[in-house]
């Protein structure tokens, strides 16, 4: 049996065939499920250890086993760094109202109705397609279904994405479309 740090964190022990047959083992049945190699692992682990200071902290421990030419094999042990758990926001992603106006009208009378709800949106832009107004709006959290009573009384939600609009499109006003507009009416 030869044991080796290779790196502090990690231990190289080869057994020889003869070393396989003195712990009545063969290659084929190392599996970790096995009660009794779990055992004879943790028995090399603990002898190496004694020799060479390797020590198993708190972190996970990879055990590979490979075959060797001679007939034994060689056990790696690798110490894994403990993770620092990464502290996610959750942050919500607000999805887009785009409502289409037939003219211009119908688009002012929405805004003028609005302006006074602009505690309420995020942001809002204007864009002309095909000789529509399209107003895209991000409302606030919870905030969706009195904009959409509002809008449809003007205008019908449709389902098309801003980026189609910015590439197809002609942007009238950008990010605060409601209250730019609404100051003026």
């Amino acid at each position: 049996m030869n044991i080796e740090l290779v790196e502090p964190q990690r231990l190289r022990i080869s057994l020889q065939s003869t070393d396989l047959k003195s712990l009545d083992l063969t290659f084929d049945e190392f599996d970790y499920e096995n009660p009794r190699i779990k055992r004879v692992l943790w028995s090399l682990l603990s002898d190496a250890s004694k020799q060479t200071g390797f020590t198993v902290g708190k972190g996970k421990l990879l055990i590979e086993v490979f075959p060797a030419f001679t007939g034994g094999c060689i056990i790696y042990f690798t110490q894994l760094e403990i993770e620092k758990t990464k502290t996610r926001v959750k942050t919500k992603k607000t999805v887009p109202c785009i409502y289409r106006f037939d003219d211009c009208d119908s688009m002012l009378s929405a805004v003028c109705r609005l302006k006074t709800d602009t505690d309420i949106i995020d942001k809002s832009s204007l864009y002309l397609l095909d000789g529509h107004y399209m107003l895209v709006i991000y409302p606030k959290a919870g905030f969706i279904g009195s904009l959409g009573a509002v809008l449809n009384e003007y205008g019908c939600k449709v389902t098309v994405h801003e980026s189609f609009l910015s590439e197809h499109a002609t942007l009238l006003q950008e990010t605060k479309a409601i209250e730019n507009i609404g100051c003026y009416f």
